[in-house]
């Protein structure tokens, strides 16, 4: 207990003498002194970081490492890479070539992640693969287009009640990272009715207990709901959001971590920026949508948090374009590479919205991100495939989270 009392005092001091370099970048530094104080007395683990999460099981590298041998195992096996005949033949006359191309389609089934075969014809480490690929959802995965956008924005209003600062601030680390939770774990159903609640406080608590759960990277159902964009227009949830994103923004960018990881303002060299942009194209092409940490160079204090949806080159292939999603601009903006940052492969200079980037890393929690969310992906998909795909899950994996948050 003295221990945890004196690496407090050490950890506080060291914060305030930083001036909360990080913070200021989005113009957050009341709202952060106290986030950082009472993460660090109350949640030791959120400054513990990336340590804690090293005990847990498999790694990011793990899931790369599965993920590229699965594809090397069925890359040459056509029977996997589409479809596979069902067994079911056409008895009855066919009337047409629409009627022909309709009979012929319900003889196969796509056998691939959340794909429509049943285990009597694809087996379950195809159909809900413990790799990468479970993150595809069946080639329906959120990308970046304006309905899988928040509707939250670093200036709204609703955020401003957790960046208590006349000038507006943001909250972009915590935007960006729950913007990127929901595109990959919420599964929106517009055909199903809105639950309904007698008080407005019981409607409260259990929207909030699912975004909680998306914020621990825990796959949801939101019903009656089409899409991000929409959910996140309701002016009671759009509270609820607020309130997680704040929290979510002062776990990651207030500590050890968040802060250590920005303390350089000096651009990237032409090796380094070439090893970033390849890590971020690698990400990007296998479902993923990594958070960008950067800052202005010679600048650390303008410090920033975006998203990257796609990794492109021009076409002399003298330079790299990062489409990014960034919660500060409109969210039209964000489609189409409509945001972008450009990097320069002989020098590794870095331009984005006209000023040169400094100091440019995937943030801290990507990583740890990545293998909750392949986790419960997976649990999902192979309950909805059934007993045959479920004996080997833990139990845990049916137990309905239960308590406060």
């Amino acid at each position: 207990m003295k221990s945890h009392y004196y690496m407090t005092v050490v950890i506080v001091l060291f914060i305030l003498s930083l001036g909360v370099v990080f913070i200021q970048g989005c113009d957050q530094a009341s709202y952060g002194v106290g986030a950082a104080l009472e993460n660090i007395v109350n949640e030791p683990s959120t400054w513990i970081g990336s340590a804690s999460n090293a005990l847990s099981g498999k790694t990011w590298s793990d899931y790369k490492e599965r993920t590229e041998e699965a594809r090397a195992r069925l890359s040459n096996d056509t029977h996997y890479q589409l479809c596979v005949r069902t067994g079911t033949t056409i008895n009855e006359p066919i009337d047409g070539l629409a009627g022909n191309m309709t009979k012929v389609r319900d003889l196969y089934c796509s056998c691939k992640a959340w794909g429509t075969c049943t285990t009597e014809n694809c087996s379950c480490d195809i159909l809900c693969p413990e790799n990468f690929e479970i993150l595809n959802r069946g080639g329906q995965e959120m990308g970046p287009t304006d309905n899988e956008d928040f509707e939250l924005r670093n200036s709204d209003a609703s955020v401003g009640k957790y960046v208590p600062l006349a000038s507006g601030g943001g909250l972009c680390w915590g935007l960006a990272t729950m913007n990127s939770r929901f595109n990959h774990l919420a599964f929106f159903n517009p055909k199903t009715p809105k639950p309904t609640f007698e008080y407005p406080e019981d409607r409260a608590k259990f929207y909030k207990f699912l975004i909680e759960k998306v914020r621990r990277n825990q796959a949801v159902d939101i019903a009656g709901f089409a899409s991000l964009k929409e959910f996140s227009s309701d002016s009671q949830i759009k509270e609820l959001l607020a309130e997680a994103v704040g929290h979510e923004w002062s776990r990651l960018a207030i500590g050890v971590e968040g802060i250590s990881s920005i303390s350089s303002s000096s651009p990237l060299d032409a090796a380094s920026a070439a090893s970033l942009v390849a890590d971020l194209k690698y990400r990007t092409e296998n479902h993923q949508t990594p958070s960008l940490l950067f800052n202005n160079a010679g600048d650390s204090l303008s410090a920033h948090v975006v998203l990257v949806t796609e990794v492109k080159e021009v076409p002399d292939g003298t330079k790299s374009i990062l489409c990014i999603k960034d919660n500060a601009q409109t969210a039209i903006s964000n489609n189409h590479c409509g945001n972008k940052m450009i990097v320069d492969k002989a020098t590794g200079e870095i331009i984005y919205l006209g000023k040169k980037v400094g100091f440019c890393k995937i943030a801290h929690n990507e990583n740890n991100d990545v293998v909750a969310q392949v986790n419960s992906l997976r649990g999902r998909c192979l309950i909805e495939k059934g007993p045959a795909c479920t004996r080997t899950l833990p139990r845990s994996n049916f137990d309905v989270p239960s308590g406060t948050f």
